[in-house]
């Protein structure tokens, strides 16, 4: 409930907060402002193309940080959780070959899925 309410009135606020500074009249003070130049855009648009890349394949940025998560998880005693249902999980076969198989039918092919096709 707690919970329910914090996010509600965060909501509120943030929706609050962009009315009251990106809608509305211009003040005097800001009307004579410039937009970004020229030099400004060669600096901020590498940045933003970056974001929408990595907002769409996220996969390097993973692969840098799993090595310090794993480290961290030995040096915890803790285990990765399994997600509650079967993903679809590509497995690489050795080292340098294009091969790959799915979590699922490898597990088929070593006999550890159940009736239903799910992992014990």
């Amino acid at each position: 409930m707690a919970a329910t309410l914090a996010s509600v009135l965060a909501a509120i606020y943030i929706l609050w907060m962009y009315q009251r500074t990106m809608t509305g009249p211009v003040k005097e003070q800001t009307k004579n402002m410039p937009d970004l130049k020229a030099r400004e855009l060669w600096a901020v648009g590498p940045l933003i193309a970056l974001i929408i890349f990595f907002g769409f394949y996220p996969q390097p940025l993973l692969n840098i940080i799993n090595p310090a998560v794993h480290r961290t998880l030995v040096q915890t005693h803790s285990t990765d959780p399994v997600p509650p249902h079967p993903a679809r999980v590509v497995v690489h076969v050795g080292k340098g070959t294009s091969g790959a198989k799915t979590a699922r039918g490898a597990q088929a092919a070593s006999g550890t899925l159940n009736k239903k096709g799910l992992a014990p």
